[in-house]
């Protein structure tokens, strides 16, 4: 037996740095607060949860995620308060390409919310994943 493990420890190695390797991404990831589109559907589907569209409100109006209650990121800070009210649902948090939305999960982490997450790459991924829309329509 040790005669086999000498002989093939480059093997083994190989073996064990690839097993690191595939767990790496989860070991870093383990706090993270960034969602796939998938983890999102996946958390609104066994969740409560509310979703808050970060985008101008001509943006929000002309197509968004359904049931997201629209929040200029401009305004975000004003809003707190009304936000902590989510505090018992996750608060999933989306703008077009996920920049903004990253930086307002850090607002939120700093004053204690700890459901809060942001939907990675924004309604961009959203929209390349070929998930639907809801618009509202201006009378």
């Amino acid at each position: 037996m040790l005669d086999f493990l000498l002989e093939n420890i480059f093997l083994l190695l190989i073996i064990a740095l690839s097993g690191f390797l595939l767990l790496f991404p989860r070991i870093f990831s383990a706090g993270a607060k960034s969602l796939t589109i998938k983890d999102a559907i996946l958390m609104m589907n066994r969740n409560p949860c509310a979703l808050i569209d970060l985008r101008s409100e001509d943006d929000y109006t002309s197509g968004h995620i359904a049931n997201a209650q629209n929040i200029p990121y401009e305004s975000i800070e004003k809003n707190v308060e009304t936000l902590k009210k989510y505090s018992n649902k996750h608060l999933i948090l989306y703008c077009q390409k996920g920049i903004r939305s990253e930086k307002a999960l850090s607002l939120f982490q700093k004053i204690g919310m700890e459901k809060v997450y942001s939907i990675e790459g924004g309604l961009d991924q959203w929209i390349k994943g070929q998930l639907p829309l809801a618009s509202e329509k201006k009378i």
